[in-house]
């Protein structure tokens, strides 16, 4: 796996992270909603394995991956 890649997942990971203890989900209740192992969430949130299924779960429970800004502006 190349630098860049390895750079984007973690940065996915992470933002992947904070959304689900935003929206205060476990790992395991994430897992078990994708039918994984709670060490496939915590590896995907690391940004040590690349997971479609892990990611589309947070697309589809509202995580966008740019931010916005108190005035609802993107940054």
């Amino acid at each position: 796996m190349n630098d860049t890649k390895k750079n984007l997942l973690k940065l996915v990971g992470a933002r992947c992270k904070r959304f689900r203890l935003e929206t205060g989900h476990t790992q395991k209740e994430v897992a078990k909603e994708c039918g994984c192992h709670n060490t496939n969430v915590s590896a995907f949130e690391r940004g040590e394995n690349d997971s479609a299924t892990l990611l589309l779960w947070y697309v589809l429970h509202g995580l966008t991956l740019h931010e916005v800004n108190e005035h609802g502006k993107r940054v």
